[in-house]
């Protein structure tokens, strides 16, 4: 079961009337192990939203912005990758194809079908359930100085920040 508490100078309280519920089934003496999440402050998703939209604007590699979203993601570091190994039949008619055929045609084919295969990206969620605030923050500090390496053209932190108005 999931809870919500706050530390206070006394302890960790519950915060609402779920939380006291179930706070209140714990006896005195009881041990319970609690899990630390920092909950995720609203203020900075939509700071994080504010420079997807603002880099989307200042960058010409992606004319989506949902994809640019989950480009400025990954940029950060943040993804998994998922391999996807040539099954070994298909690895035989690419080594024929390669040795038979040859030429730029059956280049260009085993090319188009090994792109298929091998290592692909997926964007790590951030949804409030997925990454907690520290995670979060961290990711969003990443993001931000991707961008400037990779895209920002002489652009500095300090301006980006003022340009999605907040420091």
């Amino acid at each position: 079961m999931k809870a919500v508490f706050k530390k206070t100078e006394t302890g960790i309280l519950p915060c609402c009337n779920d939380s006291l519920a179930l706070f209140d089934k714990i006896k005195n003496g009881d041990l319970v192990m609690v899990e630390f999440i920092k909950g995720r402050n609203y203020q900075n998703h939509k700071r994080f939203m504010a420079l997807c939209r603002v880099t989307f604007d200042l960058q010409d590699i992606q004319d989506n912005d949902e994809l640019w979203r989950k480009h400025v993601i990954m940029i950060a570091g943040y993804f998994d990758l998922i391999i996807v190994p040539i099954p070994p039949r298909l690895q035989k008619v690419l080594n024929y194809l390669r040795q038979w055929l040859g030429g730029d045609m059956a280049d260009g084919i085993i090319n188009i079908i090994e792109q298929s295969f091998g290592v692909h990206y997926i964007p790590k969620s951030m949804a409030f359930d997925k990454m907690d605030e520290l995670e979060f923050n961290d990711m969003f500090d990443k993001a931000i100085n991707a961008f400037i390496d990779r895209y920002g053209n002489g652009l500095t932190k300090d301006e980006l920040l003022t340009v999605i108005e907040f420091d």
